[in-house]
């Protein structure tokens, strides 16, 4: 199994309107560089890499191990960022693992600064409709790090009563100019450094080295995909799949 912390690793995340980027050196030292939050990923990815490798004297060919930010996320950024990574694994045939976007903003937020402040955390993006997705995360006072709420589709009034609750909470947005009425002005926070939290999130694999088909059938979460119906429709659509299968049973 392979454990953080890792070295000569590169982490990718375009899900959000940042395009963010991270490497660990040989020391495992890790550096980080993200964009303006302008969307522009497609521009900027290739030039952000070559950038922070050449900066932190990382070369690629001694890279070990890519992780991607595999959402919930934008259809057009996800595609971007996952392109880019699978090719550049299966060029320096190393192996390619899918992270949670959701999950490695939470782990910077409540890490930020180093010191336990913050009782947990939100972290959302835009499913348009009044609603947004939505995961929860925490961190223990022994510095352990937790989901609450996996990434679910919820109305933007939940997290509202969320903040009003967890006034020392924090809401995480991954778009850069999202804003809810009802969370006052600094507590809903764009997070840019995704990045970093991809490779400082203590998560374990598999360690199979580089599988062609691996890198091929991995794939992100859409946040259009999920929230193309409102919460209504896909409750309804759930109770008429269900009375179908009842009726061929």
């Amino acid at each position: 199994m392979i454990t953080n912390p890792l070295l000569n690793a590169l982490a990718i995340d375009t899900s959000g309107s940042y395009c963010s980027v991270a490497v660990s050196d040989g020391q495992g030292r890790i550096s980080s560089l993200e964009s303006q939050g302008d969307g522009d990923h497609f521009e900027r990815l290739s030039g952000m890499v070559s950038g922070l490798l050449e900066s932190s004297q990382v070369a690629a060919s001694d890279l070990g191990q890519i992780r991607i930010g595999i959402g919930p996320g934008s259809f057009t950024g996800l595609r971007i960022g996952m392109s880019f990574a699978k090719g550049l694994a299966v060029a320096l045939k190393i192996p390619l693992v899918g992270v949670s976007s959701f999950a490695a903003a939470g782990w910077v937020g409540l890490h930020d600064g180093g010191e336990l402040r913050l009782p947990g955390c939100l972290v959302i993006a835009d499913a348009r409709r009044d609603e947004v997705f939505l995961a929860e995360y925490s961190r223990e006072p022994d510095g352990a790090f937790s989901e609450v709420r996996h990434p679910t589709i919820l109305p933007v009034s939940d997290v509202v009563s969320w903040k009003a609750s967890h006034p020392e909470g924090l809401v995480i947005s991954m778009q850069r100019d999202f804003q809810i009425v009802g969370v006052e002005a600094g507590g809903l926070k764009p997070m840019p450094g995704v990045a970093l939290g991809l490779l400082r999130l203590p998560i374990q694999i598999d360690n199979q080295g580089f599988l062609v088909s691996q890198v091929a059938e991995l794939e992100p979460s859409y946040i259009r995909a999920v929230a193309a119906k409102s919460i209504q429709e896909r409750n309804t659509l759930d109770t008429k799949l269900s009375s179908v299968q009842q009726s061929d049973g």
